[in-house]
C-alpha cells in the first residue's frame, strides 16, 4: 500500500467509514491540481476528521504530487506525540508485530502449541475453583439455590450445583495433547487442531502483563477515572445503582500475574474510561483472533482479556464493539464457552454507566434475541447458568430504558403532546422487554431439570419488580405453585424460600384464595426440613 492509499483508508476510518475517493472524484481532483477549493464534498469529507493531528497528516498524505507525500518514516517521526500516542513506539509497534509474526508449528509436533518467545511464560498460580463438598451425614443443602462457585472462563473444572448432578465441561481426549486424534480402539473422540488465532490468544493471555501497564496511558488519570459528564447525578442519567456483577454472579478472571477482580468492582470510579484509548488496540488484536480461534480453551481465555479490557473502555465501546463478539459466542459448539458467553455478556452491560438513545433496547432487541435458545440448551449447565442470568439482565434492560428515557426529557421542551408521545414510547419499550423476558422465562419455569427451576427463584424480589403486579400472577406464581407437587424436596424448599417475596408482589387476594390453601394442603408427607422453613 502506497502512502496516498493509505491516507484514504485512515480518512475512512475516521469518518466512521465514509468512503474518501469516487472513481469520478479521482479524475476530478486530478484535474483542479489538487484544490480542494473545487470540490466543496471532499473538503466536507475531510472537515469531518475532528482529529487536526489526523486531518493534517491526512492532507500531506493525499497530496496530488507524489514528491510532496511524506514517506511512512517522516509520517511516524512527525505525528509522534500527536497522531499517534507515545505508547505506539515505545509498546504497542512491537507487541503486535510480536503477536501477529508467531511461528506456525507443525500439525504433527508431539507438544501443544508454544507461546511467543518474546512474551513471559505462564506463571504458575493456583486454580480458583471453589468446591462445596457434601456435608457428611445429611443431605440438608445451605440453600435451595443452586450455589454458584467461582466460574472462571479458563477454569477446567467448574462446579455450580449443590443438592443436584454436577455437569462437567468436555474433557479433551485422555493423554493426548489437545488438538490431537484419538486412534485407540473403539475411540471416536477427536479435537480440533490448533489455528494461528488460538497461538496468538494464549500468548497474549499468557503475557498480558507486560500489556496493563500501556492500557489507556495517554489519558490523564482524572479523565479515565471519572464519569463523564452524561452521568452527571444532578441529571439523574448515571447508572450508580447497578449491581456489580459480584453481588449478582461471582466471577474471577484467570489471567497469570493479574488481580483476579475486575478493576471495574474492586473500584466503582475504574469502571470505563471516558474517551477512547490504546485499549481498542488490544480490543482490536483479541477480536480478530478470536473469531478463528478453534479450542474452546482459547476462546475462554480470549473471554477473561475482554473482561478485563471492558473497565478500560467507554461504555459505547464496550456496547458497539465488544458485546457483539461475545454475542457471538453463545452459539460456540462448547457448552462451557457458551456458559462463559453468558456471565461476560452479563459482566459488561453491568459496568455501563451511560448509554445513547441508540443502545437503549439492546437488551431486548439484540442480546435476548441472540440468546433465546439458550433457555432449551441441551447442556444443563448452560441452562442453569442462563436462568441465574435472566433476572439480572432483565433489571439492566429496564434501567436502560430510564436512562434514555432520561436523556429524552433533559435535552426536550416538556410539552403536553410531546411529553405524552414520550411516555407511550417508553411504555411500549417496556413492554416489549417485559414480552422478550416473559418467552425465556415461562420455558425455564417448566424445565425438566428442577436445578434451573431452582436457579431461576434465586432472585424473586427482582424478578417480581420486573414483570409487575399482573404478570407475576399469571406467569411466575402460576408455575412456582406446581413446584409443591414436584418430588424433589430440595424444589419444594426452594419454593418456601422464595414465596414470601412472591406474595408481597401479588397482594393479599391471592396470597389467601392460591398460596396458603396449598401451602396448608402441601404439608402432608413432606420431609422435615421444608416443615421447618415454611413455619
Amino acid at each position: 500500500m502506497d502512502v496516498f492509499s493509505a491516507g484514504c483508508v485512515i480518512a475512512e476510518l475516521f469518518t466512521e467509514g465514509g468512503s474518501m475517493f469516487k472513481l469520478s472524484d479521482l479524475f476530478k481532483y486530478r484535474e483542479c491540481g489538487g484544490d480542494l477549493k473545487q470540490m466543496p464534498e471532499l473538503e466536507g469529507r475531510l472537515n469531518a476528521i475532528k482529529d487536526t493531528a489526523i486531518k493534517s497528516m491526512v492532507l500531506q498524505m493525499i497530496d496530488l504530487n507524489p514528491s510532496l507525500r511524506p514517506t511512512f518514516d517522516t509520517i511516524l517521526a512527525t505525528a509522534r506525540g500527536d497522531a499517534f500516542p507515545e505508547s505506539f513506539y515505545e509498546f504497542y509497534h512491537d507487541y503486535v508485530h510480536s503477536i501477529e509474526e508467531l511461528p506456525s508449528p507443525s500439525p504433527f509436533a508431539t507438544t501443544s502449541y508454544p507461546s511467543a518467545s518474546t512474551l513471559p511464560s505462564q506463571a504458575s498460580r493456583p486454580s480458583n475453583l471453589t468446591i462445596t463438598p457434601a456435608i457428611e451425614g445429611t443431605n440438608t443443602p445451605t440453600s435451595a439455590h443452586p450455589t454458584t462457585s467461582v466460574f472462571s472462563a479458563s477454569s477446567n473444572v467448574t462446579t455450580f450445583f449443590q443438592g443436584g448432578t454436577v455437569p462437567h465441561p468436555p474433557q479433551a481426549t485422555s493423554g493426548l495433547p489437545e488438538g490431537r486424534v484419538d486412534r485407540r480402539e473403539g475411540s471416536t473422540k477427536r479435537t480440533s487442531l490448533p489455528r494461528d488465532g488460538d497461538r496468538r490468544i494464549d500468548s497474549i493471555w499468557a503475557g498480558f502483563e507486560r500489556v496493563v501497564p500501556f492500557l489507556n496511558q495517554e489519558i490523564p488519570e482524572t479523565q479515565e477515572s471519572g464519569i463523564n459528564d452524561w452521568s452527571d447525578s444532578r441529571n439523574g442519567l448515571s447508572n450508580s445503582g447497578f449491581k456489580t456483577l459480584s453481588e449478582i454472579l461471582p466471577v474471577q478472571i484467570d489471567i497469570p500475574n493479574i488481580p483476579s477482580t475486575l478493576p471495574g468492582v474492586r473500584n466503582k470510579n475504574t469502571r470505563s474510561a471516558s474517551q477512547d484509548g490504546t485499549a481498542l488496540i488490544i480490543l482490536s488484536l483479541i477480536c480478530s483472533n478470536m473469531r478463528s480461534c478453534v479450542l474452546p480453551s482459547s476462546k475462554l481465555k480470549a473471554l477473561d482479556i475482554l473482561l478485563f479490557l471492558s473497565c478500560y473502555l467507554t461504555d459505547e465501546a464496550k456496547l458497539d464493539r465488544l458485546v457483539p463478539y461475545i454475542v457471538d459466542l453463545v452459539h460456540d459448539d462448547a457448552a462451557i464457552v457458551r456458559a462463559a458467553a453468558v456471565r461476560a455478556i452479563l459482566q459488561v452491560v453491568s459496568l455501563v454507566s451511560v448509554i445513547t438513545p441508540a443502545n437503549a433496547s439492546i437488551i431486548p432487541e439484540y442480546i435476548l434475541f441472540n440468546t433465546k435458545h439458550l433457555a432449551s440448551d441441551r447442556d444443563l449447565m448452560v441452562r442453569c447458568i442462563y436462568a441465574q442470568c435472566l433476572v439480572p439482565l432483565a433489571s439492566i434492560g429496564l434501567q436502560y430504558l430510564e436512562m434514555s428515557q432520561a436523556l429524552k426529557v433533559h435535552g426536550a421542551k416538556r410539552l403536553g403532546p410531546g411529553a405524552e408521545i414520550q411516555d407511550e414510547s417508553y411504555d411500549s419499550a417496556r413492554t416489549e422487554l417485559q414480552n422478550a423476558v416473559q418467552e425465556h422465562l415461562v420455558t425455564l419455569l417448566v424445565d425438566k431439570s428442577s436445578v434451573v427451576k431452582r436457579a431461576v427463584l434465586n432472585d424473586t424480589s427482582s424478578l417480581c419488580i420486573f414483570l409487575e403486579r399482573q404478570r407475576a400472577n399469571d406467569i411466575l406464581l402460576s408455575h412456582m405453585l406446581t413446584y409443591l407437587n414436584d418430588r424433589d424436596w430440595i424444589l419444594r424448599y426452594a419454593f418456601f424460600q422464595s414465596v414470601v417475596d412472591v406474595a408481597l408482589c401479588v397482594g393479599g387476594r391471592s396470597l389467601d384464595e392460591y398460596i396458603l390453601p396449598l401451602m396448608v394442603q402441601a404439608l402432608s408427607g413432606w420431609s422435615n426440613h421444608c416443615m421447618v422453613v415454611q413455619i
